[in-house]
């Protein structure tokens, strides 16, 4: 289905995931010019249009809505569009669609003046089309508030647009198994199972002034894994989610990730305003707690166990160090450090790469050298395949590997402002040799500004200023 706009020397075409909404303005930019022209020198810049289509895209995002952006060798302008709970009825994280934008006359036809780039400050990518004497400047950006993506371009010369959605998902499927599959991938934990997961077909919506289209779950495979986990009379009495199954062990016995999610999350919670929670619900959780079994040890009571009983391997996790991160019960500046660093060393899996958290568990245990290590692993683990440096290379799974940025990027934040209860820990895992110049929220809508060289914190400055009082700094 095509919209075509008449020719316009500017024109802009907006879209959204529900209903076309009116965009914001571009963020003013607050950054010191210093830093500004830093952050302007890591801005990806391309000088031809891609040749293997969504393999050279660039990314852009609102922390929800997302899109690849690429421009084809005949001068198309392409986007898949999608959104981070876009879960299918068969548990996949689906692609919304993908949108095809056409210029007639193609100004990328011989351009003398192509650029491409992703612009960090301002969060869009600009295009550069046409010839140096007439221009064509596109722009493309995400809306900071609102699920709409906006294309704007610029030209001297009228064009004509012709926007085009392609739908993923045009038939209805049912996946038949087998690693032969060309989706088994998508199905990763389904590729045996005996019951074939199925998805409905995407949607057109006619509509006279706008391209409109859908996916709907037609279906369910929500009681199905109740049932395979032996809890299907559940199923009528929760919303349908999708639950995930201890994945590390599956025959075990108080798995050691349970019981530090509960101790640790309740905790959090109760410190959540009295007039809040009441005492009533506080009372809950405490018989909660008080109901939990103690964290599993080994019989020497030197390391910590993945659950009291549990059988064989069935993925790559060290549920065992999750006490330290992302359930902080163990740390640098809590009791039973070495219990968390035997642990920790002790740990089966050690690597870094894809969802692995030992880079952000390292930081929280004070281990520069090796946070150091993982660190750098998943900062260099480019995808030769892809053009966009920060596609990372599939430790598991797919490209890109949003797993392995997320731990760099968690990675990067604990090393340099943690959080516990009220306490901001500064600069508790920076390597000696490495300087930091950060700016970065901590709990309590606090902002942390600091250099640090090592574990000497050479300048701090907390907003509000009451917050001062809650930072621990590194030990000497």
């Amino acid at each position: 289905m095509k919209i075509f706009w008449k020719p316009y020397r500017v024109a802009t075409c907006l879209y959204a995931m529900s209903q076309m909404m009116s965009p914001l303005s571009a963020a003013t930019n607050t950054l010191p010019a210093d830093i500004a022209s830093r952050l302007d020198s890591y801005n990806v810049v391309w000088d031809t249009p891609s040749v293997s289509g969504s393999l050279e895209s660039m990314p852009l995002g609102n922390g929800d809505i997302t899109s690849n952006v690429w421009v084809e060798q005949n001068g198309d302008l392409m986007m898949y569009i999608g959104k981070s709970d876009n879960w299918s009825e068969a548990t996949r994280l689906l692609k919304t669609g993908r949108v095809r934008i056409s210029f007639t006359p193609n100004p990328f036809t011989g351009s003398d003046n192509y650029s491409q780039t992703l612009d960090l400050r301002k969060g869009e990518v600009e295009i550069t089309a046409g010839t140096r004497k007439l221009p064509v400047n596109i722009k493309i950006w995400i809306d900071a508030e609102n699920p709409v993506v906006n294309v704007q371009t610029d030209s001297k010369v009228p064009l004509e647009i012709a926007c085009t959605s392609e739908l993923l998902r045009p038939e209805a499927m049912t996946f038949i198994g087998g690693g032969d599959d060309p989706l088994s991938t998508s199905y990763r934990g389904l590729v045996d199972s005996p019951v074939k997961p199925h998805e409905s077909a995407d949607t057109f919506v006619s509509s006279p002034d706008r391209v409109r289209w859908y996916h709907r779950n037609e279906s369910s495979f929500f009681k199905t894994i109740l049932e395979k986990q032996n809890v299907g009379e559940l199923a009528d009495k929760y919303r349908d989610p999708y639950l995930h199954p201890l994945e590390q062990f599956w025959d075990c016995l108080n798995p050691i990730d349970y019981i530090a999610a509960l101790t640790y999350d309740i905790e959090e919670l109760k410190r959540l305003p009295a007039d809040i929670i009441g005492n009533e619900l506080v009372a809950e959780w405490e018989g909660v707690l008080s109901k939990l079994p103690p964290l599993p040890k080994s019989a020497d009571g030197k390391l910590l166990l993945p659950a009291e009983e549990f059988g064989i391997d069935r993925n790559f996790e060290n549920p065992q160090c999750y006490v330290i991160w992302p359930f902080k019960l163990y740390g640098v500046t809590q009791p039973d450090y070495e219990l968390a660093l035997n642990t920790f060393n002790m740990r089966k899996f050690k690597a870094s790469n894809c969802w692995s958290q030992c880079a952000v568990q390292a930081a929280r245990l004070g281990l520069s050298g090796e946070m150091a290590e993982l660190l750098m692993h998943n900062a260099g683990a480019q995808d030769p395949s892809v053009r966009f440096p920060a596609f990372w290379n599939p430790g598991s799974d797919y490209v890109p590997d949003f797993d392995n940025g997320g731990v760099l990027a968690m990675a990067v934040q604990t090393m340099l402002v943690d959080n516990l209860g009220d306490s901001i820990l500064v600069a508790q895992a920076l390597p000696d040799g490495w300087e930091a110049d950060f700016k970065l929220h901590a709990y309590g809508n606090t902002t942390v500004i600091g250099k640090a060289k090592g574990k000497k914190v050479e300048s701090l400055d907390i907003f509000p200023a009451s917050r001062a009082a809650s930072v621990v700094y590194p030990e000497k």
